[in-house]
């Protein structure tokens, strides 16, 4: 939908005065919406304008919806897409080790795998650690200055 620009009749200031709107109903219509308005101890211009912002709020509450399911559907598609990569990038990864472990000396090559992954259990969590310290900090900073505004 394109953004539509309203052209308002310029507002009397002095009056206070807002743009007016008319309609009109059918005779059943009319009944049931004055006595709406007897029922709520409102006047038919309170109860008009709170039903047309009711309207305008929910019309604009389905656009946000329809944008939103557009944006989950797009990220539901990205993840799909990496869980696509990591499995190609899995399957990759065995074929390599595989291969390093059938070229390897019998004798060394279970110690050298059990070697190889306390080693890269070990720099993952040193990395995660030092990853987190900067997140943390990211974190405190951005809470430092959300606090001082």
């Amino acid at each position: 939908m394109e953004d539509e620009t309203l052209n308002f009749p310029p507002v009397n200031k002095a009056l206070g005065r807002t743009p007016l709107i008319r309609t009109r109903l059918v005779a059943s219509d009319y009944l049931r919406f004055e006595n709406a308005c007897r029922l709520e101890g409102k006047t038919m211009a309170e109860v008009a304008r709170e039903g047309l912002c009711y309207y305008l709020d929910a019309r604009e509450a389905l656009v946000n919806n329809a944008n939103e399911k557009g944006l989950a559907k797009l990220i539901r598609s990205q993840t799909e897409r990496l869980a696509g990569l990591l499995v190609r990038i899995a399957t990759d990864l065995g074929m390599i080790i595989y291969l390093m472990y059938r070229h390897m000396v019998d004798s060394e090559r279970d110690e050298v795998m059990r070697k190889a992954k306390d080693w890269s259990v070990k720099r993952l969590r040193y990395k995660l650690a030092g990853e987190e310290a900067e997140l943390k900090q990211s974190v405190n900073e951005q809470r430092k200055t959300e606090e001082s505004n």
